[in-house]
């Protein structure tokens, strides 16, 4: 045999529950209304008690990426302002008001945020990759 059992056993994949998961991600990624859009997404009904549990324990999982935020957010910026820049060279759009376009660069940094935090506080959760603490000041 090529491998031995300890290793075998170390590469089997973690078997997750998509529904449970899709609103984990959600509360996570602390998105306004992460129940509603969960069972917009397919996810079942839960109760009050477990919304609230889901939300404590989002909270636990996210106090372990918190102290990248500054780095999130800049990637979130930086991601939103070069899409807008990009969006401003089509001649399609030279009437749009500026307003239009700093509302939808907060917009687009925002989402880029929360997915951000989302995924790696999952990612993190479920040992695909491995986030060190904070540095100690």
């Amino acid at each position: 045999m090529f491998w031995s059992k300890k290793k075998a056993r170390d590469s089997q994949l973690k078997m997750i529950n998509v529904e449970s998961h899709i609103r984990e991600l959600l509360f996570d990624s602390q998105i306004p209304d992460a129940n509603a859009i969960a069972l917009l997404l397919g996810s079942n009904a839960i109760s009050e008690e477990l919304i609230e549990k889901e939300e404590e324990e989002s909270d636990i999982r996210v106090a372990h990426v918190e102290h990248l935020l500054p780095l999130l957010h800049s990637y979130a910026t930086l991601i939103s302002d070069g899409v807008i820049q990009l969006q401003k060279k089509d001649p399609e759009v030279e009437n749009i008001p500026e307003t239009f376009w700093r509302l939808t660069s907060k917009l687009l940094e925002s989402v880029s945020l929360n997915i951000l935090i989302g995924t790696l506080s999952q990612l993190n959760s479920l040992k695909m990759i491995e986030i060190k603490d904070a540095p100690k000041s």
